[in-house]
């Protein structure tokens, strides 16, 4: 999704389904990734999610 803000810029919005881990550092005005290897199995997972200290969802992983 893009919002046009004026002749000079734009406010830019990307939605991706990842599955690889990667590291993102930014320096100065760039952006260097680097893809991370995966976890060794097995992988424990979170459970429960908290915002500002309050559990909003809480799920169980299907075998």
């Amino acid at each position: 999704m893009a919002d046009i803000n004026n002749d000079d810029s734009i406010d830019l919005s990307i939605s991706l389904l990842l599955t690889e881990r990667t590291l993102v550092k930014e320096v100065g005005t760039e952006l260097y990734v680097e893809h991370a290897p995966e976890p060794p199995e097995p992988v424990t997972r979170p459970m429960k999610l908290y915002v500002h200290g309050e559990l909003v969802s809480e799920w169980h992983e299907c075998l």
